[in-house]
C-alpha cells in the first residue's frame, strides 16, 4: 500500500504542475491550501477514530459491522461539516437544506 500512496502523491504533483502550465491563473498553492489540507484534516481524525473503534471491538458480526458503518458515515459527515467546510460553504449548505425541507 505504501508504494500506491507514494505513486498517487507523485501523480498528484505531476497533475498540479500540468494544470499550472495549462490554466493561466491556476495556483497549486491555493489548491493545496483550500482543497487538500481540509481533506487531510478531516481524513486523519476519521481514520484514527475508525481504527481505534474497530480495534477495541473484539466481537465481529453483521450487526456490529452495520452499526460501525453507520457510525463511520455519521462521523464523516460531522467532521467534514465541522472541519472541512468553510463558513461560506456551511452557509450555502444550510440554505440548501432549508429549501429542501420547506
Amino acid at each position: 500500500y505504501g508504494a500506491m500512496i507514494i505513486f498517487s502523491v507523485v501523480c498528484l504533483v505531476a497533475r498540479l504542475c500540468l494544470l499550472q502550465e495549462m490554466i493561466p491563473g491556476f495556483q497549486a498553492k491555493d489548491y493545496v491550501k483550500k482543497v487538500l489540507l481540509p481533506v487531510f484534516y478531516t481524513t486523519i481524525p476519521i481514520v484514527s477514530v475508525a481504527f481505534a473503534v474497530h480495534s477495541t471491538i473484539s466481537d465481529q458480526n453483521l450487526i456490529i459491522f452495520c452499526v460501525e458503518s453507520i457510525f463511520y458515515c455519521l462521523l464523516s459527515i460531522l467532521l467534514v461539516y465541522l472541519i472541512g467546510l468553510s463558513s461560506f460553504e456551511k452557509k450555502n449548505l444550510a440554505e440548501m437544506i432549508k429549501k429542501k425541507i420547506s
